[in-house]
């Protein structure tokens, strides 16, 4: 009865045990040497149940949390959602072991049967899961999403140190299977279906790739055995233990052209470990169930699910009670995870906008605006912002959106454009309103790159900087566009444009020398068309006035010219 279960605080536990399907978390309890009675409290968004109890190591008992995905709902998603809920209520816990069953998938270089057990093991860069279709299939296999964490240094070395054991001796897992079938017989029973015992190597089939199961049935009695791979027989019925990379998705893979695809020198398939393996330090283990191809059906489940728990067991076992005790716990690697995972998302999010800016333009304004500050004489041109014409357009009551400054060459138009600009960001840091400011200088040197594309990639680059996120509708639009291998065109740029626009009550916009534009009409159709909000301000030679006027009739116009108050200054 439960009442005469021993209680243990939940501080005592320090291994958490998580399984997906009911027969994968039956497993996981008949191999539990005592089993505890319920926990006392638990967190109050712990919606967990949970099976408690201990495995005995070589110098005491483990305590384990044994929980399983809610019934039907499975995947990644669920798996990561179970286990923060078990860290919240089991505070001591230091690692996570998933364990349950597998796709194989066999290859020339590895004999993987059905029964047999596969760990995660880090490989190379990899530690020891690779997730599939996060993001998209390729010829190759899959790319590659993220790097998934390694299991925990205590449970590395444990597998170390079982691996050689069993080069001397056999592994105890036919024992304890043997012991769990007399302690609960009616799991070794087969009298309601497949059991969880040794199914016989008549029912172990694979086929060829491209041979599909072609019966209504479920059994495979009806498949052509001239289509089977033919495979050495084994010497007895004991299971193999496979350590390597395991593949995991949300997707169940029952193809075998898609898991020849997908393999990517993975051993086996399964689908909860990626939840995981970023927010629970654990170890993953899988045995196997069947071959991840059309043939499946569920006749190995229990007995594959037997042998992962059996392992599970076994490894615990060789690990002393003090070396997981000294380790850190889950919670705190989760905490420090958190902080790790923020700084990596800001520097992946960083080299992303890096590329977005790239994508966008050529284009360095701030460069320029810089060495034409150092050239500005204080206090020149300080009549330009004293104007009523520029006070009333830069106003939040502005008339007319078009201010254009024209003069002839060498009469100081940069210089003021650079005023106007620093008196737009002083006044914009100061009230810290959702104005948004973007600047261009042409330069007659450089023609070739001031196209209307790289001219508003450059107003629209400058303006996603003052956003703290760019817009979902600009970085779709980047997708598509560099999927297939576009340049930025005026059309993307001017919907983009919008887009950003949008985030801002108003957006300045200033371009300086508005003459030296590689496509002049070009670029003042795409201002013309601009949103609303936009206010702009341009200089340029005396001799495009009567162009920007057809565009711009109701423009505003300040002529610059020599001032008294600059030449005083200058002299």
């Amino acid at each position: 009865m439960t009442s005469a279960l021993p209680k243990v605080d939940s501080s005592k536990y320090t291994v958490g045990w998580i399984a997906a399907l009911p027969h994968e978390r039956a497993a996981a309890q008949a191999m539990l040497d005592q089993k505890h009675a319920p926990p006392q409290q638990k967190h109050a968004n712990d919606h967990n149940i949970y099976s408690l109890g201990s495995i005995t190591g070589p110098d005491g008992e483990h305590n384990v949390a044994i929980a399983s995905l809610p019934f039907g709902r499975y995947g990644t998603t669920s798996a990561a959602t179970v286990a923060t809920q078990m860290l919240s209520s089991f505070s001591s816990i230091k690692f996570g072991l998933m364990v349950g069953i597998g796709g194989g998938i066999p290859t020339n270089d590895n004999d993987i049967r059905l029964g047999d057990v596969v760990v995660s093991k880090p490989e190379g860069t990899f530690g020891g899961v690779r997730q599939y279709y996060c993001g998209k299939a390729t010829t190759y296999g899959f790319e590659e999403c993220g790097q998934l964490n390694a299991p925990p240094q205590v449970l590395l070395n444990a597998m170390g140190a079982l691996a050689s054991k069993h080069e001397m001796e056999e592994s105890v897992i036919p024992g304890l299977l043997e012991a769990m079938q007399k302690q609960y017989p009616n799991m070794g029973s087969q009298a309601r279906g497949p059991g969880y015992v040794y199914q016989g190597a008549n029912s172990d089939r694979l086929f060829q790739t491209d041979y599909a199961h072609n019966s209504s049935k479920r059994d495979c009695n009806d498949c052509d055995p001239a289509r089977e791979v033919k495979r050495q027989e084994r010497y007895d019925q004991n299971p193999w233990i496979h350590y390597g990379t395991i593949a995991s998705g949300d997707q169940v893979i029952k193809d075998a052209r898609t898991r020849d695809l997908l393999s990517k020198n993975c051993l086996c398939f399964e689908t909860e470990a990626a939840g995981l393996m970023n927010n629970f330090p654990c170890l993953v283990i899988r045995g196997i169930c069947d071959y991840s191809d059309s043939h499946k059906n569920d006749q190995w489940q229990k007995y594959a699910a037997a042998t992962a728990a059996a392992y599970a067991k076994e490894l615990l076992q060789i690990i002393d009670v003090d070396e997981i005790i000294s380790t850190r716990c889950a919670r705190d690697f989760m905490h420090k995870l958190k902080e790790i995972k923020s700084i990596a998302k800001t520097l992946v999010q960083d080299q992303r906008q890096q590329k977005i800016f790239r994508w966008l333009t050529t284009l360095d304004p701030s460069s320029r605006h810089f060495e034409i500050q150092k050239k500005r004489v204080e206090g020149t041109g300080r009549w330009m912002l004293e104007d009523p014409k520029f006070l009333q357009w830069s106003s939040s009551a502005a008339i007319r959106r078009t201010l254009c400054c024209y003069g002839a060459a060498g009469a100081g138009k940069t210089i003021i454009s650079s005023l106007v600009i620093d008196q737009l960001e002083e006044r914009l840091a100061a009230t810290k309103s959702s104005v948004g400011l973007a600047y261009v200088y042409c330069d007659y040197r450089d023609q070739k790159e001031q196209s209307i594309e790289n001219i508003l990639g450059a107003v629209l680059k400058q303006l996603l900087r003052l956003l703290p996120d760019i817009p979902e509708t600009i970085l779709k639009v980047y997708d598509e566009q560099v999927t297939l291998q576009k340049p930025l065109s005026s059309a993307n740029a001017m919907d983009l444009l919008r887009a950003a626009c949008a985030q801002f009550t108003t957006t300045y916009v200033c371009i300086d020398a508005l003459d030296e534009a590689g496509d002049l009409r070009g670029l003042l159709a795409k201002l013309h068309d601009s949103p609303s909000s936009m206010q702009i301000f341009l200089t340029g030679r005396q001799h495009i006035q009567g162009t920007v006027q057809e565009y711009f009739r109701e423009e505003n116009i300040i002529p610059i010219e020599a001032h008294e108050n600059d030449i005083r200054l200058f002299c």
